[in-house]
């Protein structure tokens, strides 16, 4: 095999997006970290033994709550709403318990049966936190409207967990409650074989040939904003940190700059392609988002776009959103003159997630080293 087969035309960039979960490595802390928290916050109030399985975890995001911070404010409210059948003067608070609750031996609340009534109102609501008030009593929307606060407590018993008692305090400035590593290094798995990592260096040793990690995952965000170093954490895991990011710091940076709502720019949105083909350029970050913006919302700044033409472009991708951000950069560049082509590289082995990769317009694979392999043969 011959990495350097991955070629464009007349000495153009050639440039590769990878996305991190699904792609560079196999998630698996999320999820346990999730299922510690519910662990933890049942013991706190009393619960011997409240746990939220994995299956109970797929049917949630299949009925798309997929962001923990949302399913561990769910659970804590189902908690609350169970120990207030037998004792309702027990203080529980968005960001507080009044005190840890002694064991009282009732069973937890059903989280199985809860998901499927989130389940069968996903239509009629389809946002998570509302379709998720619209099903409990009044007196456990405060506990949901708090999921996404930094000083919830759903929250950061979640939040030290995926970063580690250490990175949590350094991050938030908060007191850690426990001593524990972080759930994202300690259960994700690297999909980047030590033979796969040498050939992608061999692939990056020549200078026209670029790479950047283009994920959702929150990142390190410029300055004035706040957000977590969760992508950081993977790259470090799979050992890619010497290659741009482009994760949700930059996002949530770019649509307060914009005065706009944090997930605006998040692939699917064109904006998240064009900043990550700006990094692979050589423009700091801040620049890749702010001319990727001019561009997509604006239609100005053409000038810079002008190095991609003529560019390859691979993106490799386990869902349809990142496929869907490039393609609707390529048609903006198109629009200005510059002509860019790019290849739809789908990485997964779940029927459905290929299903929909496929009707996207990829080329599908099992396996990271399967698409690098057959890509490279081409």
């Amino acid at each position: 095999m011959n990495p350097q087969r991955l070629q464009g035309t007349n000495g153009s960039p050639k440039i590769l997006l990878f996305d991190m979960d699904g792609v560079l490595l196999t998630p698996g802390g999320y999820h346990r970290a999730l299922q510690d928290t519910v662990a933890r916050l049942g013991s706190a109030l009393g619960f011997s033994n409240a746990r939220l399985t994995l299956e109970d975890i797929h049917a949630l995001e299949a009925c798309g709550v997929t962001n923990e911070w949302a399913s561990a404010a769910m659970c804590l409210a189902l908690l609350a709403l169970r120990l207030w059948e037998r004792f309702p003067g027990v203080e529980v608070g968005p960001s507080r318990l009044a005190q840890p609750v002694e064991a009282h031996g009732l069973p937890p609340p059903d989280f199985a049966a809860f998901i499927r009534q989130m389940a069968a109102a996903q239509r009629a609501i389809p946002e998570p936190l509302a379709r998720a008030r619209s099903l409990l009593p009044v007196e456990a929307h405060p506990l949901i409207d708090a999921a996404y606060s930094v000083e919830a407590l759903s929250h950061r018993v979640q939040q030290e967990h995926v970063l580690g008692s250490r990175t949590f305090a350094r991050t938030y400035r908060l007191p850690a409650v426990w001593d524990v590593p972080s759930y994202l290094l300690a259960y994700d798995r690297s999909n980047l074989s030590p033979a796969l990592h040498m050939r992608l260096a061999e692939w990056l040793a020549r200078p026209e040939q670029r790479a950047v990690v283009f994920t959702n995952r929150p990142s390190t965000a410029p300055d004035g904003v706040f957000c977590t170093p969760e992508a950081e954490l993977g790259a470090r895991l799979v050992g890619v940190e010497g290659i741009p990011l482009v994760g949700g710091g930059g996002v949530m940076w770019l649509a307060a700059q914009r005065g706009v709502p944090q997930g605006t720019f998040h692939k699917p949105h064109p904006v998240h392609a064009l900043a990550a083909l700006g990094r692979a350029l050589g423009d700091s970050l801040t620049e890749a988002f702010v001319r990727a913006a001019e561009l997509a919302l604006e239609r100005r700044g053409q000038a810079g776009w002008a190095r991609l033409e003529g560019a390859q472009v691979w993106v490799f991708e386990d869902s349809t959103g990142g496929l869907e951000s490039l393609k609707a950069a390529q048609r903006l560049l198109a629009a200005r003159g510059i002509s860019m082509q790019v290849h739809l590289i789908g990485v997964s082995d779940s029927p459905p997630k290929r299903a929909a990769l496929e009707q996207a317009g990829a080329r599908v694979y099992d396996t990271l080293e399967e698409a690098w392999n057959a890509v490279t043969r081409v």
